[in-house]
C-alpha cells in the first residue's frame, strides 16, 4: 500500500508537545474535519474512529485524515418494529438517520454513548467524535475526563460534559451540540444536518467556500478536505524531505 507521506505530525502529537490551542486556530481544523466527515457521509460512510492520532497536518498546515481501517458502509435506511425502542433512538420512521450498523469499535475514549451501549450506531456517531476532538483542542481535557477509564465511560453514558469557564459560549455549545447523548438529537444530525453545524455562531465569519471539501484521488487512505485559500495559524517546521520530527517517538 501506498499513502501520501504527511510530515506535519498528527493532532496528538502537536496536543502533546503545545497543549490546548487558541479558539480561532481550532475553528479550521474542526471546520475542515467536519467538511471531510460530511463528504463519507454523503457517500453513506460512517468513519468511527475519529481521534487525535488520525488527524494529520500537511505541510502548510491544513488537515488530513487518515486511517479507514474501521470506516462502514451503510445499508439503506430502514425501520426494524421489532426494535422500536432502539430505532427511536437514532430516527424517526423514514429518516435517513435509521441508517444503523452494530458492530463494536474504536478508541474508548472517543466512543459514543450509542456505541457502549451496544445500541447500534450510524452517522451521529462521527459528530460525537468530533465533539470530544473539539474539546480536547481547545481545553487540552477530555469533556468526560475522570480519575479512571471505567469512570471516564460512565461519564460517558450518564454525565454532562465539564468544560472550563473560560471557553467562550460559541465554543461550549458547539462542543456541547456534538456531545448530545441522543443521536438523532446532535448538531449534525438534525434539521440541516450539514447546515446546521455551517450556521452555528462558532463559525460566524467563516467563509465556507473557501474551506470546501475537496477529496485527494491520489490517495485512498488520506482525504485532504481544504483547498488551501484560508493560510492557517500554525504550520509545521519542516526540515527536510525525510524529517519526521512532527510526530512522537
Amino acid at each position: 500500500m501506498v499513502m501520501d507521506f504527511v510530515q506535519g505530525g498528527d493532532m496528538y502529537a502537536h496536543l502533546r508537545k503545545f497543549g490546548a490551542m487558541s479558539e480561532a486556530r481550532a475553528r479550521l481544523y474542526i471546520a475542515e474535519i467536519a467538511l471531510a466527515i460530511s463528504h463519507l457521509h454523503a457517500l453513506d460512510i460512517v468513519y468511527r474512529d475519529l481521534k487525535p492520532e488520525n488527524i494529520l497536518l500537511d505541510a502548510d498546515g491544513h488537515i488530513k485524515i487518515t486511517d479507514f481501517g474501521l470506516s462502514h458502509f451503510l445499508d439503506p435506511p430502514e425501520y426494524d418494529e421489532e426494535r422500536d425502542e432502539q430505532a427511536q433512538h437514532h430516527c424517526d420512521r423514514n429518516n435517513s438517520l435509521c441508517q444503523v450498523t452494530h458492530s463494536f469499535c474504536g478508541t474508548e475514549s472517543y466512543m459514543a454513548p450509542e456505541m457502549l451501549l451496544h445500541l447500534g450506531h450510524g452517522k451521529p456517531i462521527d459528530w460525537w467524535c468530533l465533539g470530544v476532538v473539539a474539546c480536547e483542542m481547545m481545553t487540552g481535557v477530555h469533556p468526560f475526563a475522570a480519575e479512571s477509564q471505567m469512570r471516564q465511560l460512565s461519564n460517558v453514558v450518564n454525565a454532562d460534559p465539564v468544560l472550563p469557564t473560560w471557553l467562550s459560549p460559541e465554543a461550549t455549545s458547539l462542543i456541547c451540540g456534538f456531545l448530545v447523548k441522543q443521536p438523532k438529537y446532535r448538531l449534525g444530525a438534525y434539521g440541516g444536518k450539514f447546515e446546521s453545524i455551517k450556521a452555528h455562531p462558532f463559525f460566524a465569519g467563516l467563509d465556507w467556500d473557501k474551506v470546501r471539501c475537496m477529496p485527494m484521488h491520489s490517495c485512498s487512505w488520506c482525504m485532504q478536505v481544504a483547498n488551501k485559500e484560508y493560510k492557517m495559524e500554525y504550520e509545521p517546521h519542516i526540515a527536510s524531505d525525510d524529517d519526521v520530527s512532527n510526530f512522537m517517538d
